[in-house]
């Protein structure tokens, strides 16, 4: 009987120094992420009189990295001229980088009626060239900077905008 006890208690011995493990275990991970947390809010310039000091970097408006690429929609319009032309176009804005999507999002539907716009004015024959291509973004690139864009303020979300696809029937 007294062999039974033994095992018993060395049973609970182990059980006792695999707890004590685990409790090691989280105490270590607690450690890490109070350290990690002091790290970002006092090492990094978040708080006291250092943080006062950090210099930004601006990007002149020629400079502008690109960013994310946001899908605007697809359109399709009857183009002037006789005879009757259709065309499907769907357009893509390139952010200026570092441009939270969800700043520009919201004004999506203005886009496509500048597309639309811009699309009335041009015919058949003229998109389906380069330079009609061509002057289509700059015309939609232009539309985008101005209801994107404040200058003024130095707002500057999107870089221009991209045609993703154009069909010309």
């Amino acid at each position: 009987m007294a062999k039974k006890d033994d095992k018993k208690s060395k049973k609970k011995d182990d059980d006792k120094s695999e707890d004590s493990g685990g409790d090691k275990k989280k105490l270590i991970i607690v450690a890490l992420v109070v350290l990690a947390i002091s790290y970002f809010m006092f090492g990094r310039g978040g708080g006291g009189a250092e943080g006062a000091t950090t210099t930004t970097t601006t990007i002149p408006i020629t400079e502008e990295a690109e960013g994310a690429v946001l899908d605007v929609g697809s359109l399709t319009v009857n183009l002037p001229g006789e005879p009757v032309h259709f065309a499907r176009v769907s357009i893509a804005v390139v952010l200026v980088e570092g441009t939270d999507p969800l700043l520009v999002e919201g004004k999506f539907p203005l886009l496509l009626d500048a597309t639309l716009t811009e699309m009335a004015k041009t015919d058949a024959d003229t998109l389906r060239t380069v330079e009609g291509q061509n002057a289509l973004r700059e015309a939609l690139g232009e539309k985008a900077r101005e209801i994107y864009n404040d200058e003024e303020e130095g707002v500057r979300l999107v870089k221009r905008v991209v045609l993703t696809e154009l069909l010309i029937q």
